[in-house]
């Protein structure tokens, strides 16, 4: 496992609301960071949407399936197991998604898109939403 995978997988498994910090061996000072919620173009928003998203994160932690990358840009496939009293009725579940990252020279990232069904995520576990979702999904299914 090279050292990108491991710093990679580390980070992670690590980030928190009150460890921020961390991002500063991660990420380079121009991050360009998209997801389904939105995008980041500078380490100080990269800082503000983690701590933002990760306030009221009872626990969270990744597991990798699988790793591949080509020189500096890398694709981490990962079931991310969240635990937090605003989804799901405060009981644990599990999100799939996939991390295309790109490192610069000095290891650190300057690319980093997440792909996830952000419906999976969010919508299909507030209460109310989620059932209709859910039915919406199944009628689909027919």
């Amino acid at each position: 496992m090279d050292e990108n995978t491991k710093k990679t997988i580390y980070f992670f498994n690590q980030l928190r609301a009150d460890n921020t910090e961390i991002l500063n061996d991660f990420y380079s000072e121009d991050i360009k960071f998209f997801d389904p919620v939105g995008k980041i173009e500078t380490l100080s928003q990269m800082k503000a949407y983690y701590k933002s998203m990760y306030s009221g994160v009872e626990s969270i932690r990744f597991e990798f399936k699988n790793i591949a990358h080509s020189k500096s840009i890398y694709f981490f496939s990962w079931d991310m197991f969240l635990k937090t009293p605003k989804l799901n009725s405060g009981d644990e579940f599990v999100v799939t998604g996939v991390s295309e990252i790109h490192f610069n020279e000095e290891s650190l990232a300057f690319f980093h898109r997440d792909y996830f069904d952000l419906g999976e995520m969010v919508y299909e576990r507030l209460p109310g939403v989620g059932w209709v979702i859910k039915k919406v999904k199944n009628r689909l299914k027919h």
